[in-house]
């Protein structure tokens, strides 16, 4: 898996986590609301690390089309002692 590159990338990823957690579903108008303007990249991010998304398009009652996402499936914890 790969490693998350910088800390204002761990910072945002760790943000975007803890909404995921909050909320059933996230979309990039969510996203923008805690400073992440590149969901994609941020889903990106995770992905790298062992998260799975599910994501399907909605349109609102005024006709506004838009994606959200949410989590199939977090990476396993890592056990004490293992990198």
């Amino acid at each position: 898996m790969g490693a998350i590159k910088n800390k204002h990338t761990v910072k945002q990823t760790a943000k975007l986590v803890a909404l995921f957690h909050m909320r059933r579903y996230v979309t990039s108008a969510d996203a923008w609301s805690i400073g992440i303007t590149s969901l994609h990249r941020r889903l990106s991010d995770l992905k790298e690390s062992g998260y799975i998304f599910g994501s399907e398009f909605v349109t609102n009652d005024n006709g506004v089309r838009f994606k959200r996402y949410w989590i199939v499936s977090e990476p396993a914890p890592k056990k004490e002692g293992t990198a």
